[in-house]
């Protein structure tokens, strides 16, 4: 990668408020598709393979919800988590637990279902 596009990078980065420490030889030998994070969350030090991802991120901390619901008012921080959201209006349940009739809108309902099924119990009691 030529000098000019780091230095053009950087200086993009730096405008968006999420440059931490991004190794740019890392950038330059593509790293960034080899499953390697180096962007770096600032405030909860996460890291992340883009820094998209890591401007999702930024969401959380900021309370920033720029998804609204046209249903009632809630926001959320991600296009994802309104899609989830809009299927309590909707009636949807897509998600159909293979060991019986029940469907969920929540992925962490199913799960929650199928460890009943198997009768996997992964939290002690203290």
């Amino acid at each position: 990668m030529a000098v000019d596009a780091l230095n053009f990078l950087y200086n993009v980065l730096l405008k968006l408020r999420f440059w931490t420490d991004v190794n740019m030889a890392s950038i330059c030998n593509g790293s960034i598709h080899n499953s390697e994070k180096p962007y770096k969350c600032v405030q909860c030090k996460k890291h992340f393979e883009t820094a998209g991802d890591l401007q999702g991120h930024h969401r959380i901390h900021n309370d920033e919800r720029p998804y609204k619901c046209t249903q009632c008012d809630k926001s959320f921080s991600t296009l994802g988590c309104l899609n989830t959201h809009m299927q309590i209006h909707s009636g949807g349940r897509p998600l159909k637990c293979t060991q019986c009739d029940r469907c969920f809108s929540h992925s962490g309902s199913l799960r929650r279902r199928m460890m009943m099924h198997s009768g996997d119990k992964p939290f002690k009691c203290t």
